[in-house]
């Protein structure tokens, strides 16, 4: 009856922060607020502390898809330890089954990142939408990659062949939300 009754979840991280460090700054407590999705469709919004005993933690990064526990009655959020997800163990070893793969490739085959989901190093594309993101931010403007600028057509290519989508994908049309001042 008092204590609590940990059901499973999904939650997407939205924030980190450092919460703590030692007085010798050697060790950093980490919280998060994450997304939570139960399996009844119930959405909220938590702060997740990082595990006190976690001998197998890799924190996530924002952004990350990851499982939880929660409590329904309090609301309260823990990390589920038995997810690959926040787990050393497992990215070193996703890491060392893709270059494993990568090697059983034959030569001249397409490079490929160290673990899903990460880019390749030294892109050019990658160069270019950096470009792109400070121009935009210095203008505080906001990026558009339904712009007919070549250098964002061939961005949204690069973006939307790394996220296994066809390059050919029409890009959508968007409204200007700032439309020209009427001239009259």
């Amino acid at each position: 009856m008092f204590g609590k009754h940990w059901k499973p979840a999904r939650a997407t991280v939205v924030a980190t922060r450092i919460a703590s460090t030692t007085g010798d700054g050697t060790v950093s407590i980490t919280e998060f607020v994450v997304d939570v999705r139960t399996p009844e469709g119930e959405m909220f919004r938590a702060k997740l502390e990082e595990p006190r005993i976690a001998i197998d933690f890799k924190p996530p990064t924002t952004g990350i898809e990851i499982a939880v526990e929660y409590d329904p009655k309090s609301h309260d959020v823990r990390f589920d330890k038995d997810d690959p997800a926040i787990s050393w163990k497992a990215y070193k070893k996703s890491r060392k089954d893709s270059f494993e793969e990568t090697l059983a490739q034959p030569p001249g085959s397409p490079a490929m990142p160290m673990f899903p989901g990460q880019a390749m190093a030294g892109n050019a594309a990658m160069g270019d939408m950096q470009a792109i993101i400070q121009a935009a931010a210095a203008q505080g403007g906001v990026v558009r990659l339904d712009s007919s600028d070549p250098a964002v057509a061939e961005l949204r290519q690069f973006l939307l062949g790394a996220v296994g989508q066809p390059a050919d994908v029409p890009a959508p049309t968007v409204q200007d939300p700032h439309p020209p001042a009427d001239q009259g």
